[in-house]
Order: structure tokens, then sequence, then C-alpha cells
């Protein structure tokens, strides 16, 4: 799935539209999952400031931010794998998927987020979680017959990423407001994920629309 422009804002690291409340949630974010040990109570403070028990619970899933994310990371490396060898099967080659989406979509869709989750400089950009969560949701729930390995752990593990990086809005609101911390942190960012949660979705249906009829026009 390519993320919709609008995307961009708090999680992409070269945005200069935010607000100053924005930035520091932003700079906040990426400084601490990119760092390779264990979230420490301070942590806990800053990323749960409401001590929300599914936003808690997520981090202790998570406990050391870049070893999930290498974790994730090799999962999508076997998430290709398996497709390719899908690919070179005749008898599963032409396979239709939900929406008519053939194999070969499903690939370019995730050979794009391996190559851009992991950079150059061997750092993840944190700003793809969303992206990779949104389509292990979407293939467990839509193409699970193909019966690929590993799928529930790349979805559990990107669901508590993407909790963190995203938090959704059907948190408490009430507890959020009455702290000046949450106010200041996850009250903006989950208000304006879940407007962007939903054009993601939609991004992602019309991109396989559009790769289908890329596909056709092109034999």
């Amino acid at each position: 799935m390519v993320k919709s422009a609008n995307m961009n804002g708090l999680l992409d690291s070269d945005s200069d539209s935010l607000t100053d409340c924005q930035q520091k949630v932003k700079a906040r974010l990426h400084e601490i999952m990119q760092r390779s040990q264990e979230f420490t109570e301070d942590d806990y403070l800053k990323l749960a400031p409401t001590s929300s028990p599914s936003l808690v619970n997520s981090m202790k899933i998570i406990q050391n931010p870049v070893k999930t994310c290498d974790k994730v990371y090799a999962l999508i490396q076997s998430l290709n794998s398996q497709i390719r060898k899908r690919l070179e099967d005749p008898k599963s080659a032409d396979l239709q998927l939900y929406h008519s989406e053939t194999l070969e979509l499903m690939l370019q869709r995730w050979s794009k987020l391996e190559r851009d989750f992991r950079m150059k400089n061997g750092r993840y950009d944190i700003s793809k979680i969303p992206d990779i969560y949104d389509c292990i949701k979407y293939d467990s729930q839509h193409n699970a017959s193909l019966g690929l390995e590993d799928t529930l752990e790349l979805f559990r593990l990107s669901r508590a990423l993407a909790d963190i990086v995203i938090p959704q809005v059907n948190e408490d609101q009430t507890q959020l407001c009455s702290s000046p911390q949450g106010l200041s942190g996850h009250f903006i960012t989950s208000s304006w994920c879940f407007y962007q949660f939903r054009i993601r979705q939609s991004s992602m249906r019309k991109q396989t629309q559009n790769g289908k009829n890329h596909v056709i026009s092109s034999k």
C-alpha cells in the first residue's frame, strides 16, 4: 500500500507543517522508537501518560522497539519469499485473491514495504508501521486461504507497534483530556490518526483496483 500524502504529518521525519506541540510528539516518538533497549519507566510515562491498559499491554509486548522492528522486518521478508514461491508454482500463479487481486500485486505491496521500512542506514522508518499493520490485517482477514506462515505473528507485533505510533480514538477521551501530558501527546495524535487510518484503508482499495487496471492495460 502506498501511503496517502495526507499521512505525512506526525510520523514523517521531514514535515515542516506541524505545530510546536506536534513537533514535540513526533520527536518523542522517533527518539524512543529508535532506541535498541527495553522501555523504561520514563518511556511508559511519556508514551502512556494515562496508563491506558491497551497501550501499556502493547508496550509490554514490544519491550525493545528496535528488536521488535527487526522481527517485523524478518517476517515481511519471509512473507515475500513465500509469495514468490507461490508465483513459481504453476498451480497458484494465476490465483485470484480478494477483490480479484493477483499474487503479483500482493508481492508488489509487500516488496515495497520491505524496501521502505528498513532504510539504507539500518534504521527503521516508523511512519511505515501503520501501512504494515493495515496490509497484514487486510491479508489476514481476506487472503487467509493462502495459508501463509507467521501472518498472525506479524499481525500481533505490527498491531502492538501501531498501538503506540497511532493510538486509536476509542481510548478513554476523558482521561486524556484531564491529563496535560495526554492532551499534548496522545489526544492530539489519536484524533488526527483516526482520520488518517480511514484514508489509508481507502487508499489500499484504490491501489488494488489501479494495479489490476495497469495489468490489464499492459497485456
